[in-house]
Parts: structure tokens; sequence; C-alpha cells
């Protein structure tokens, strides 16, 4: 009998491959004693104990429904773990949705096959308790998706001097970072920079292309009075580069889990951010909210942060005094609870 992890999308770089692989993998280091199957996990790396059964029927009509719980017998199936789907099958298991976005919750069919829902942030937790009254007792918050244990650092050169010509930056690090949400962060760059007269660097990391491509931002940037002072990379030494940034910018305002402020937060980087239910539930006092998500909020908070060392000071320690509720254990206790 085995647990099916839908493991068709771990190796991409997007903030729901970011969270299936977090999760997948712990699931696998904490569960030893169950056997696993994937969809598509061949050559998945940290998946070499999953046995993969290829991906899943059509799931179009009677016909592939048959095939589908025949495939589910073959894979002797007792749980069905998924990010992005439930099935509609006769075949006897429990099927648990990770809910991790507002998309995702109004997808009603999902919702509704499903047997157990897990929802990643406290935002996203409320949204779904309000849209579906009726489904309350199957859903649950998943604590723990990611953690917040400091990281291992690969080198301890400093950022400053190695990419940011030993300039001071800011740093964003969206995962679903638009063209919109990128003029708003450099419109209140701008801002900061008129007032201070500086040459502090803005560092924009591209974790996916997913929503916005690389070839925009360049396009973006081409008119852009401060491009110098503007330095565009990607994930490589992440951790780094949020550990020597004077402060994180966010301009995601969704009720996803804010995976950059937890990573700053694991590295004592202070974040201005856009106030969220969920980052409150996580992070209450310890970050600096914007007053709207507008480049003139952004530009003072910039501002604010730069002037006033006792107030970004507080937010470091504040940041180092909290005690998550998220912990390695979480998600996978409520996981285990859920499918026996």
């Amino acid at each position: 009998m085995a647990i099916i992890l839908d493991a068709e999308r771990v190796s991409g770089t997007t903030y729901m491959n970011y969270l299936e692989r977090s999760l997948f993998t712990d699931i696998l280091a904490t569960l030893p004693g169950e056997q696993f199957v994937g969809i598509q996990a061949a050559d998945k790396q940290d998946f070499k104990s999953v046995i993969d059964v290829g991906d899943l029927p059509a799931q179009k009509g009677l016909f592939h429904q048959k095939k589908t719980e025949k495939w589910l017998q073959q894979a002797q199936g007792t749980a069905f773990i998924s990010f992005k789907r439930m099935l509609k099958t006769a075949h006897s298991m429990k099927q648990v949705l990770i809910i991790a976005s507002e998309e995702q919750i109004n997808d009603e069919r999902a919702v509704r096959l499903a047997t157990n829902i897990c929802l990643v942030s406290e935002g996203l937790h409320q949204l779904f308790n309000e849209k579906y009254p009726d489904l309350r007792s199957k859903a649950v918050l998943l604590d723990g998706v990611v953690d917040f244990t400091a990281p291992e650092y690969r080198t301890a050169d400093d950022i400053r001097e190695t990419i940011a010509s030993g300039r001071e930056y800011f740093v964003l690090a969206d995962f679903n970072l638009t063209q919109d949400s990128l003029t708003t962060l450099l419109k209140g760059f701008s801002a900061f920079k008129r007032m201070l007269h500086s040459s502090w660097k803005c560092m924009v990391i591209l974790r996916s292309e997913e929503t916005i491509r690389r070839a925009d931002v360049e396009q973006l940037l081409s008119n852009y009075k401060y491009r110098e002072d503007v330095i565009i990379t990607d994930e490589e030494l992440l951790n780094e580069k949020l550990r020597d940034a004077y402060a994180l910018v966010s301009i995601d305002d969704t009720e996803r889990l804010p995976v950059p402020i937890i990573e700053a937060l694991r590295v004592n980087t202070p974040a201005i951010v856009p106030e969220t239910k969920s980052v409150r539930a996580l992070f209450g006092a310890s970050v600096a909210y914007m007053e709207d998500k507008t480049s003139e909020a952004v530009g003072e908070m910039l501002m604010k942060i730069y002037k006033d060392e006792n107030f970004r000071q507080t937010l470091i320690k504040k940041l180092k005094g909290i005690e998550p509720p998220l912990h390695s254990n979480t998600a996978i206790d409520t996981l285990a609870r859920l499918l026996k």
C-alpha cells in the first residue's frame, strides 16, 4: 500500500514548485516507514526512494475515470497528496489537497473532491472558511511547509563587495513578480534616490519567469533613470544575497505563504511589506508595513528604514525574538494524522 505524491512539478522554480519540493522532501525524510510512489518522480533530486509511476491518465469522461481507477489499483494507492488536482474515482483512498494560493480556493471541483484540505497560510485558511463554511471541518492550517531554521551559507564573502560595487542595497525576491509590481518598486526606489542623492543599489532576484520574463524586465529598465543602480540577478547564493541586504522589500499583497519574508527572517534581515493576514499572523510587529501598495508608500518606507537606524535595529531584534509557529515536523505531523 502506498502514498502517491503528485510530484510532477517539484523540479521547477516557481512558488508552487518551491513549496511542493519543500513539503514532499520533508515527507520522504520523516516518514521512512511508508511506501511512496510519485507521478513523474523519476530523476528528481531527493526522490530516489520514490517509485516513479509516470503520469495519470487524462481526467475526462467515464472511460478515463475507469483507466484512473485501474492506474490507482496498480499503484496500490491508499492516499493521494497534490497541490494541483484531486481525482474523481471510486477507488477507496484519502485525497489531500494542499492549497497554497487564492486561485486554488476558487477551484471548487478539486475542493469538494478532497477528503482533507491543508492550507499553507492563515490568510488562505480564513478565505477558505469564508467561501466554504460547509467544509470547515475538513480544512486545517498546515504549519511547517517552509522551515524557519537559519540556513547554511555557501560563502562568507560580502555580497555588497562582490555584486553591489561596495554599496548598501535593498533586495526584492518575490516569486510572483509582475511588470506592475516591479514598476511600483522602481518608482518607490526613484523617490528614495531623489531624496537621498546616493549610490545605494536595488537588487531584483528573478526566481522564475512564470509571471515576468527577464527580457521584459530589461525592457522596463531600458529607460529607467537609475538603471546602473538596479542589479538583476537569479537565485544563486540566495541566502547570502538576503543576508547582506540592508532590507528586503516585498510587493506581494496576496495571501500566499510569504516565503521571501520567511527567508529574510532566517538571516535576520528586516523586511518592508504590504500587510496581509498571513504576514500579520506570522510576523506581527517584527516587519515594517507599508501604508498601501503604492510607489509613494514604498519610497517612504525605504527612507524611513534608512534614516532611522534605531527602527531598523528594533525590527532585527524582534525578528531574532520570534518564536515561530512553524517548525520542521508540524506539517508532517498534520499530514500523518490525516493519513491514518
